[in-house]
């Protein structure tokens, strides 16, 4: 089984590059030196070298503002009750 942070060698044969792992949540690609989690990786978030940017988080592969949405208030995937509105990465900050 492969881990993410497992070494690897971009120039030869890549031993993470597309492997599932953590149920499916999880996507790993050979990024310079080590296995990386494209879907979750601020640093490499959809492909090696994309970084988020500040009140951004990686969300599935995507760089995603945290910081007024209400799909993915703070965090990827929390939702804001119905009406209820993110700001500051809080659901009803008000």
């Amino acid at each position: 089984m492969i881990k993410k942070g497992t070494h690897c060698d971009p120039e030869h044969k890549n031993i993470c590059n597309g492997v599932s792992a953590n149920n499916g949540t999880s996507l790993l690609y050979c990024c310079k030196t080590h296995c990386r989690n494209v879907l979750g990786d601020m640093n490499n978030c959809g492909r090696c070298g994309v970084k988020c940017k500040f009140g951004e988080r990686c969300c599935n592969g995507s760089c995603i503002s945290v910081v007024y949405n209400d799909n993915h208030c703070g965090k990827c995937n929390k939702k804001c009750p119905y009406g209820v509105k993110c700001d500051y990465g809080s659901c009803g900050y008000a």
